[in-house]
């Protein structure tokens, strides 16, 4: 999969894990459309992998799982849909300063989040700050 740049397998009728689709460091994946299956369990983490991902879209399954804040280490990831699955808790602040900085589009909805949505979970998404004369550095 070295020169892979787009995965779209959108509105099939997969099921089963999702598959370990950056298994190697070298991975050039920069978009990953899972939408509309019936993929089941969690995120993998090999996901961690795919270094260039700019658009990942598991929505519409029925993954499971914590909100995976992990994926803030893809300094490139820019759209993140997970609607539409059987995550669940709460939606926690990344540990790290420089997490989801690309990000642009996040989409959580259809969940079972619970909790507080605390502003420490926005604080990094620099991607989403609006920079102007009259309002620096507002979301």
């Amino acid at each position: 999969m070295d020169s892979l740049f787009v995965l779209d397998l959108r509105s099939n009728s997969f099921s089963g894990s999702l598959p370990p689709l950056c298994s190697r460091t070298t991975s050039h994946l920069r978009t990953i459309v899972l939408n509309g299956n019936q993929f089941e369990g969690p995120v993998p983490m090999l996901l961690l992998n795919c270094n260039s991902l700019e658009i990942l879209d598991v929505g519409n399954n029925s993954i499971i799982g914590t909100f995976p804040t992990w994926l803030g280490t893809l300094q490139q990831l820019q759209v993140l849909i997970l609607k539409s699955n059987k995550f669940h808790g709460p939606i926690s602040a990344c540990q790290t300063e420089f997490c989801f900085p690309m990000l642009r589009i996040l989409d959580v909805s259809r969940n079972k989040f619970n909790g507080s949505l605390l502003p420490q979970v926005f604080k990094n998404f620099r991607a989403m700050i609006k920079l102007d004369d009259t309002n620096k550095g507002t979301i």
